[in-house]
């Protein structure tokens, strides 16, 4: 089975769309570890270093299978780093339709665990448990995500349609004075499983983007230099199409 466009699979059972997602292959060299690009090298640069700055970002946009609703959802986790004491989670879910935003409190410290190997992050908060985990399917860059807030969550598998792209070229960026960060994007992920909203599941199917970035860099350096370099990444995106760009497929990430 092919999919082109998510909103075609309305009619599609949830055990389908994540069936798909898992055993869909990827197409060229980087669908399987080890894949090296620039001075990056998967999976090892999916887990932890020991940097003074790091964190892992996703954005999706979700719809709902049963009655075509809209939900972006961001999930960002920190470990404990140099001007940050304790490890933390954000968390919001946004409703397009209602125009409200979930859970009320979106920033939640806790404890993380990160693997040095691969991508493995767990999260836990009291009894509540998170994980975002490299799939065991034999192919690269697929992931199960799981979070727990109570009554807000989410549980989704998702699968990179793209490769891997390095920020600047080969994913090293020098950041102010003697400052650096290691920077990539996968920047088209096809996602499916539940969204838990006020208690509520919602079988939902969207696309996503990860952004991972660690490095030594002062935070006021990191922060002016990531304008330029996140507007080129917006760049590199367009001119590697060539043609013409539906935006509603197309996830730009900006933070300013």
């Amino acid at each position: 089975m092919s999919v082109n466009s998510w909103g075609d699979m309305l009619n599609v059972s949830e055990h389908d769309v994540l069936s798909l997602i898992v055993s869909d292959q990827n197409n060229g060299d980087w669908g399987e570890y080890p894949y090296d690009v620039g001075k990056l090298h998967f999976p090892r640069d999916e887990g932890i270093h020991d940097y003074k700055h790091e964190w892992w970002y996703l954005n999706l946009h979700l719809m709902n299978l049963e009655s075509g609703g809209k939900y972006d959802v961001m999930l960002t986790y920190f470990p404990k780093q140099d001007v940050m004491p304790f490890p933390m989670r954000y968390f919001m879910i946004t409703d397009r339709g209602d125009h409200t935003y979930s859970p009320s409190k979106k920033f939640t410290f806790g404890s993380l665990r990160v693997s040095d190997e691969k991508q493995d992050i767990r999260f836990r908060k009291g009894l509540r448990f998170d994980s975002w985990l490299q799939l065991n399917t034999g192919f690269a860059f697929e992931y199960g995500v799981n979070v727990n807030n109570g009554r807000d969550g989410l549980s989704v598998l998702m699968r990179s349609r793209r490769p891997p792209l390095p920020v600047n070229g080969d994913g090293y960026v020098p950041a102010g004075v003697g400052g650096y960060s290691y920077y990539y994007s996968l920047t088209r992920l096809n996602v499916a499983g539940y969204l838990k909203l006020e208690g509520k599941h919602i079988p939902v199917v969207g696309i996503g983007w990860v952004d991972h970035q660690f490095g030594n860099y002062h935070k006021q350096n990191k922060l002016k230099h990531m304008n330029g370099f996140v507007y080129n990444l917006t760049i590199m995106l367009i001119l590697s199409v060539g043609t013409p760009i539906q935006m509603e497929n197309l996830l730009i990430s900006i933070r300013l």
